[in-house]
């Protein structure tokens, strides 16, 4: 069923497909010409290594230059070598000339598959010229792999150097090829030019410009950057494409410094809108490739979204904490949290005042009540929706003493009270770089000071001799996308004249700049922020560390998340005053999200000032840590369920979640794919090991003989009487540096580290290691790192750059004894999840036994472990309750343990569970417990014997026959809404469900497969009680799409439920909510798909239900679905539904879309004042 999938990434995971649930379009791909200098100079060698040294590119070696090669100062031959003549060079395997690094950069260097046309194929396309003495196209556009790799082994060396040819060819061809059929108006165009010299021919008129009068200009051959200037200053140089397309010029210097004039180069790229880099040898030009088309790709992106997309708010008397983002083209997206009021006060007469026009709520008449677009934020005035202005976000500024843009205020670490810990360390620590290091910090050198400066809310920058930060960003805050905010609330928020008491009550809520927010109720002011140790380092919990968060959108991640996860207030309220008490149990339990594998349970009994101490507030985090009990965890999109359950007999305090979606089931493009890819095996070892010399040694990996590792590799000094020697130099000055790497073969390393055994240096001379990018780390000297570890180096690949002054000494070098190195969470090779050749999907191959599913009860007091373990990511036994699922994982004995064995049903438990677990409460104790899988099943687990056993079952299945992860199955990714019920003619549990691809909200290929459904998606009920038949799917409900129901009557036909089917495309991606006798369900239908120059656009919808029959909630009870529809608007998905419980008001139900005014409340009716002063969904 599946093919053996081999995984090349370039980071640390394949993008979250739901990314495009908020970007709305695809990115566009570039245009991307090499054009390449072939003249007689790209024969010669580079320098840099030595000319003996073997050549790093194995596989192109062998493939392509095995009988050739630089030795003895000229281009050999294996013929001649064989003769005697390379006594010099023990090794065939020569180094290459410039030209072979350029064909094994771009085709592939130690395999087949790992050059820059394979890397980045998906991501761009490519075009091929070459000049000497002349230019000339050697693959045009729609070239395939082959003929592309073909064409770059087809370029030699011979010629003098026309770069002016070049540009003016390249920038032509794109003119006359492109046209509005096979590119589009936002399609970006860039020349990349590699050269190794100094213009020596040529000369072009260019005159292919679109204005008229089209401008004519001659560049001669010693000035082609005017040429380049051509192709960028003049804004259309596409005339057959509809807008404006110019072209950029990227420039690369290849080969020794002496050998040509950067500052040629240097202009071209000035004047073409580009950059130059310079690279020596092939690591580098494979580094400076793959830096530019990065670059060209992540500036390629087009994404489009609605202005401010509000997520979810918490709510209080009248007053509302609201949460929004905004994404941006480029870098962290933003975010702010605001706080609202919700509706008018009224009058004596019951009305609402209709002077008051600045809540969320306004109402022209006193009666009705219409979404206000200018509602208010209280905290700072401001009347725009944006979410890069206004809220918390403003009020940081006035924290932190600066303004958008403006000057740092000293002292700059200390305006804002920023701390995370060190696992296994039972103390908060402040991130400020004097404590906070780069070992903590996995970074390099002035990237600590720069990442440190940014997450304080400073430019990704810092003056790297005192790590001062340069200028303020200009927003601080990150987005809070599936992040809804929690209030604590320690006294009254506000007073009796509506101003708000300081101190009091603080609003929670994590966001995307990587860390869980605490602001102030009273003002918005923060007052502290907590980042998850696990998102520092690559520890496989985090999907990105934080180290990257500047990095984005990239061709890895179109977004980065980092605390992304709902949270949950667990508040044991003795005295019922809802205030948090000291002597009341207390917890804040949040997850990482779409951020990775993680829960946290803060006790929060204490706040003093907002503060987080050791004292009061230790953390305690449950990840998936290999032999644990939550080894199946995966990225924790749900927020848990906490409340109060039965387990063995006694009322626990609990938390209840499942493992979560698997992000390797994620496509690209518009999200998801036909067939699952496979997901990782389990976790690797943190450290790994390897020697120096000897077989995969650090030296072959890179391809360097063992004699490498120690000091005689530096020496041509012949040996004393003594037989030692007494020099490493012998008068020359050495400086070369050794780009390096190691891995399994199976993960990609992330971190690096080296041990000498011997380690003696004039002081004068240096080892200097640096990071890919050639920041450097750390310079030693002398006897520093004898029998000592370097520091970690925290990048994919490192460099040991050797420098000495040219005089002779009586030191004696070095010996690298072995390298450590620490794997990220990056797969280079999948397992084959189809093992057998038939085409039927097995449990196996839905999801391998590592990541299959499961649900957890957690004990609360003993969060992660009994005792609980403050400060460690590693759980241990005495955690769990109870655990759901096919077969249980961790310690034995460590719960209640449901699997196959007790409940046969659970053989199908082999989907994701993303969605949020639904509860059903007798007298608020849980007793059974609801949810959805990404197979489309529904699945219960109950206790009938106050928790002396657990037990579970399936209880429906949507789809028909198998259960695969892909597109033409339908999905539950929302949370399952529970109602104690009598609709049917006797007691039940109705259980109100929708169907729907969160993963591609736009897409229109979904559900094709007739075999497994009919081609919709559907909303509707499952009745649950003891007798409910087994082995139920969608056909044994009844079909209320065109007709109401009689649920009586259906109830007796043996039909425990209705359906209703969905439009084409259109879906449920938002939770439903059932109040008052009404089922609400919000669904999403695209209308226009995304492309890559624009967004996709469809139609938000919001249908009204009699919870029982079906048919419209109005007194009609119409079956017509416009009837049954309450609300259509065009928020792009936008947020859920609201339940809104103002104080002294009556109960509304709305949508809460502030985008523009609308009637707000989707309940016909006003309903009675209930005794409930927290707004919550309904969750039974």
């Amino acid at each position: 069923m599946f093919a053996y999938t081999v995984l090349m990434t370039l980071s640390f995971a394949s993008p979250p497909a739901d990314s495009i649930d908020h970007l709305r379009s695809e990115s566009v791909k570039p245009q991307i010409d090499l054009v390449i200098d072939s003249s007689g100079s790209m024969g010669l060698y580079s320098g840099g290594v030595g000319e003996c040294a073997k050549s790093t590119c194995d596989w192109y070696w062998n493939t392509y230059a095995y009988d050739k090669g630089w030795v003895n100062g000229s281009y050999k031959y294996g013929s001649v070598c064989s003769g005697g003549n390379c006594s010099l060079c023990s090794k065939t395997n020569y180094q290459l000339v410039k030209y072979q690094m350029m064909q094994a950069s771009l085709i592939g260097c130690q395999s087949p598959t790992d050059g820059i046309l394979d890397r980045w194929r998906d991501k761009a396309d490519f075009i091929i010229h070459q000049f000497a003495s002349s230019a000339s196209l050697v693959r045009g556009k729609g070239s395939t792999p082959a003929e592309l790799k073909a064409g770059i082994m087809s370029i030699g060396a011979s010629g003098s150097t026309n770069q002016t040819d070049g540009l003016y060819d390249a920038g032509k061809y794109m003119r006359d090829t492109f046209n509005n059929s096979n590119a589009s108006s936002c399609t970006p165009f860039y020349i990349v030019m590699l050269s190794d010299g100094n213009p020596t021919a040529g000369g072009q008129t260019f005159n292919y410009e679109c204005t008229s009068p089209i401008e004519s200009k001659y560049v001669s051959s010693g000035q082609p950057w005017y040429g380049s200037d051509y192709l960028h200053r003049n804004p259309d140089i596409m005339c057959s494409i509809d807008g404006n397309q110019n072209v950029k010029t990227y420039t690369i210097g290849f080969g020794k410094v002496t050998d040509f004039d950067p500052d040629n180069l240097q202009n071209i790229a000035d004047y073409g809108g580009g950059d130059y880099y310079y690279a020596a040898d092939a690591a580098q030009l494979d580094s400076v490739f793959g830096t530019i088309i990065n670059e060209i790709v992540e500036s390629s992106a087009v994404f489009f979204s609605p202005p401010a997309v509000q997520t979810e708010a918490f709510f209080s008397s009248n007053y509302v904490y609201s949460a929004a983002f905004r994404p941006r083209k480029a870098g962290p997206w933003a975010g702010t949290v605001k706080k609202f009021c919700v509706v008018p006060p009224q009058t004596v007469d019951g009305k609402y005042d209709t002077g008051v026009t600045d809540c969320m709520f306004l109402s022209p008449d006193g009666d009705q009540l219409y979404t206000n677009p200018h509602v208010k934020d209280q905290w700072t005035g401001i009347t725009d929706l944006s979410a890069d202005d206004g809220g918390s976000g403003l009020v940081l500024f006035d924290q932190m003493q600066t303004t958008p843009g403006g000057v740092p205020k000293s002292p700059y670490w200390s305006h804002r009270k920023i701390m995370s810990w060190r696992d296994g360390e039972p103390t908060y620590v402040s991130i400020d770089p004097t404590v906070w290091d780069e070992s903590d910090s996995w970074t390099n050198g002035c990237d600590h000071y720069r990442l440190v400066n940014f997450l304080h809310g400073y430019t990704f920058d810092a003056d790297c001799a005192t790590g001062k930060p340069l200028a303020a960003r200009d927003w601080m805050l990150g987005d809070p996308i599936n992040a809804p905010p929690v209030l604590l609330k320690y006294g009254p928020c506000e007073s009796e004249s509506g101003s708000g008491i300081v101190g009091n009550c603080y609003v929670v809520v994590g966001m995307n700049d990587g860390m869980l927010h605490i602001f102030d109720a009273a003002n918005g002011e923060e007052r502290s922020a907590l980042i998850p140790a696990d998102l520092w380092e690559s520890d496989l919990v985090s999907n990105s560390i934080l180290a990257d968060i500047n990095d984005q959108p990239s061709v890895d991640f179109t977004h980065r998340y980092y605390v992304d996860g709902g949270a949950r207030l667990f508040h044991e309220d003795t005295d019922r005053d809802t205030n948090i008490d000291a002597e009341e149990s207390a917890w804040l339990v949040f997850g990482l999200g779409r951020g990775g594998k993680a829960y946290y349970a803060v006790d929060v009994r204490k706040l003093p000032a907002g503060l987080l101490t050791n004292a009061n507030n230790p953390i305690y985090p449950i990840t998936a840590a290999p032999g644990s009990s939550f080894e199946k965890l995966q990225d924790t999109w749900a927020a848990p369920w906490v409340g109060l359950a039965h387990v063995d007999a006694a009322t626990k305090r609990v938390a209840a979640f499942a493992s979560g979606h698997v992000w390797a089931f994620d496509g690209e493009g518009d999200g998801g794919s036909t067939e699952p890819t496979p997901p990782a095996p389990p976790p690797p070892p943190g450290t790994k090991s390897a020697s120096c010399t000897g077989p995969g040694g650090l030296a072959a990996f890179n391809g360097f003989p063992d004699s490498w590792c120690s000091e005689r590799y530096f020496s041509n000094c012949k040996a004393t009487g003594n037989k030692q020697k007494p020099c490493y130099d012998s008068g020359f000055p050495i400086d070369v540096t050794y780009p390096l790497t190691i891995n399994d073969g199976v993960w990609v390393p992330s971190a690096f580290r080296v041990y000498y055994t011997q380690f003696d240096l004039e002081n004068k001379d240096y080892l200097y290691l640096e990071d890919s990018q050639g920041n450097l780390k750390k310079s030693y000297t002398g006897s520093s790192l004898k029998k000592k570890w370097t520091e970690w180096v925290y990048d994919s690949s490192f460099a040991l750059h050797f420098k000495t002054d040219g005089s002779k000494s009586n030191n004696k070098g070095y010996v690298i004894d072995k390298v450590e190195w620490q794997a990220s969470n990056t797969l280079i090779a999948a397992p084959d999840p189809d093992p057998d050749p038939d085409p039927d999907p097995d449990e196996d191959e839905v999801l391998p036994s590592s990541v299959r599913p499961a649900v957890w009860l957690v004990d609360l007091d003993n969060f992660n472990g009994s005792p609980p373990q403050a400060f460690s990511r590693a759980p241990t036994a005495g955690a769990v309750l109870v655990q759901v699922a096919k077969k249980c994982s961790g310690p034995a004995n460590d719960g209640y343990c449901v699997d196959q064995t007790k409940a046969p049903d659970l053989k199908d438990m082999i989907c994701p569970v993303s969605a949020e677990l639904a509860v059903r409460t007798d007298n608020g104790i849980a007793s059974a417990f609801y949810w959805g899988d990404e197979c489309g099943q529904i699945w219960k687990a109950w206790t009938a014997d106050d928790g002396v056993s657990w037990n579970a079952r399936k209880l429906i299945n949507l789809n028909s026959g198998s259960m695969v992860v892909d597109r033409d199955h339908r999905k539950i990714f929302r949370r399952l809404d529970l109602a104690h019920s009598s609709c049917p003619g006797r007691s039940v549990v109705a259980i109100y469900f929708g169907t729907g691809n969160v993963q591609r909200p736009n897409a229109k290929d979904e559900l094709t497969d007739t075999s497994v459904t009919d081609g919709r998606d559907i909303i509707g009920v499952l009745w649950d009680y003891d007798q409910l038949p087994s082995g139920l799917t969608q056909d044994n409900l009844a079909d209320a799409t065109d007709t109401t129901v009689d649920a009586s009557a259906i109830f007796t036909e043996g039909k425990p439920g209705w359906i209703v089917r969905l439009a084409k495309n259109e879906r449920m991606l938002r939770d439903p909510l059932v109040f008052d006798s009404v089922a609400y369900f919000k669904t999403y239908e695209p209308a226009v798909s995304a492309t890559t120059c624009g967004a996709g656009s469809g139609l938000d919808r919001i249908y009204a239900l009699n919870n029982c029959s079906s048919g419209a909630a109005d007194a009609s009870s119409s079956a017509v679905m416009s009837e049954r529809e309450v609300w259509a608007g065009e928020t792009e998905v936008g947020g859920g539904l609201f339940l809104f419980t103002p104080k002294d008001s009556p109960i509304l139900v709305s949508h809460a879309d502030l985008g523009e005014k609308s009637a707000a409340n989707l309940n016909q009716a006003k309903s009675p004042r209930l005794k409930l002063l927290l707004w919550r969904r309904i969750d039974r």
